[in-house]
């Protein structure tokens, strides 16, 4: 995965915008978004990470008791 600030050349209205390029043995996509998508992004994933590390934690020890494996 790579992220990079760009700006369109010749755009009547200069604009910047993250380039996010994801990738695999399969090939390659990338996808441009507008600094305040990036922003809302930024907040969506660090609030799903901060959940997703506390229900870790806990989910771990639930289920060592349970004799489950953790998931992914």
């Amino acid at each position: 995965m790579a992220v990079q600030l760009v700006r369109f050349v010749g755009d009547p209205q200069p604009a910047d915008f993250l380039r996010l390029e994801l990738g695999d043995a399969e090939g390659r996509q990338s996808y441009h978004i507008r600094l305040d998508q990036g922003q809302a992004l930024v907040d969506a994933v660090t609030t799903i990470l901060s959940q997703a590390h506390a229900g870790t934690s806990t989910s771990a020890a639930e289920q060592a008791g349970s004799g489950r494996e953790p998931g992914p």
